[in-house]
Parts: structure tokens; C-alpha cells; sequence
């Protein structure tokens, strides 16, 4: 594979995750001040898929041997 596809392919997983760690910010947000029965699982949903996808493994082609 491409070392250019390499690349793009973490920098999308890390641009995924750091926006949906944005998303969970926001909803922690929302549950201290509006709703927090609605606010605290979804921020909990969140910021697992962000480090789900921050931490995620390269595919086979772009890992180190």
C-alpha cells in the first residue's frame, strides 16, 4: 500500500475521534446544565467511540513488521 494512504488513513481515524470527543464534550455539556439523564449516557457513547477511533489499529498494509 501507498505510504500516502498510510497516512491519510491515521489522520482521518485521529479527525473522527477528536470530533467525536467534541460531541461528547458537548453533551457533558448539556448534562450539567439542561438534561442530564439524556446528556451523561450520550457524552459516555461518545467519548468511547472518539478513543475507539483515536486509538484504533492501522490496517495490515500500514502497520510496522
Amino acid at each position: 500500500m501507498n505510504r500516502m494512504n498510510c497516512f491519510f488513513e491515521r489522520v482521518s481515524n485521529i479527525a473522527v475521534g477528536l470530533a467525536l470527543f467534541l460531541f461528547g464534550l458537548g453533551f457533558v455539556a448539556i448534562a450539567i446544565m439542561v438534561i442530564p439523564p439524556f446528556g451523561l449516557p450520550a457524552a459516555i457513547l461518545f467519548m468511547a467511540l472518539s478513543a475507539m477511533f483515536i486509538f484504533a489499529r492501522r490496517s495490515r498494509e500500514c502497520s510496522l513488521r
